[in-house]
């Protein structure tokens, strides 16, 4: 079973059949679509489907440190799922995937994430579910770099990710400087930029953030 991650008061979880509707409907909403690779609405039925499949990688026998000595193809795990809760409440859903063999081969990884119920979106809380599991990633699967791959519109994830510590591939570095003037972050010529986190960086730039997330709640 694929443990739970926990810290800076939330935790991600494996997805369960009574998360399906709100994520679902926080999924083909105009906001968050618009933003992702696949922008085209999903039904309930493709989403029940997508459902099943990943409730057979969550169920394989397999933790994330027996993970790392896994050599069996018939078990390799190339995505994981995750619900975000905060006090036991759904507010959102994770991933991470990987173009390699499996999570615990892989030299990089790209999460996806995203914050779904109104109260926590815009809120610093937004930061705990990618700091567990950009955690997850460096301390537990050992990957050398994350990667992500943004809409140049997306302006807030852009802005998200920088303070991070994410950093602009070097291809899209040198875009920039050949066509600055045709505003490569919101061009139709660059639609996506691609930005690079390795753990140094992302240690160094969320070093505030996690103290304030670590900070004791105030008793009523």
């Amino acid at each position: 079973m694929m443990t739970h991650l926990s810290g800076f008061g939330v935790v991600l979880r494996p997805i369960n059949e009574e998360d399906l509707s709100d994520l679902l409907r926080w999924r083909n909403r105009e906001d968050i679509r618009s933003m992702m690779k696949s922008q085209s609405i999903i039904s309930m039925d493709d989403h029940r489907r997508w459902f099943s499949s990943i409730v057979q990688l969550n169920n394989a026998d397999i933790d994330s440190k027996a993970a790392q000595h896994c050599t069996s193809d018939s078990i390799a795990i190339q995505s994981q799922y995750f619900a975000i809760c905060y006090k036991a409440e759904l507010i959102g859903s994770a991933n991470i995937t990987t173009e390699a063999l499996s999570l615990s081969k892989a030299s990089e990884v790209e999460p996806g994430l995203y914050i779904g119920h109104e109260r926590y979106r815009g809120n610093i809380l937004a930061f705990a579910p990618s700091l567990v599991l950009n955690d997850y990633c460096f301390k537990e699967l050992k990957v050398k770099r994350i990667c992500a791959t943004v809409h140049a519109n997306n302006h807030q994830a852009l802005a998200y990710n920088a303070k991070l510590g994410y950093k602009l591939s070097s291809s899209d570095e040198q875009d920039s400087q050949k066509s600055s003037h045709d505003h490569v972050a919101g061009s139709e010529k660059h639609p996506w930029i691609k930005m690079t986190l390795q753990e140094e960086d992302y240690l160094r730039a969320t070093a505030k953030i996690r103290q304030f997330l670590s900070r004791p709640a105030k008793k009523n």
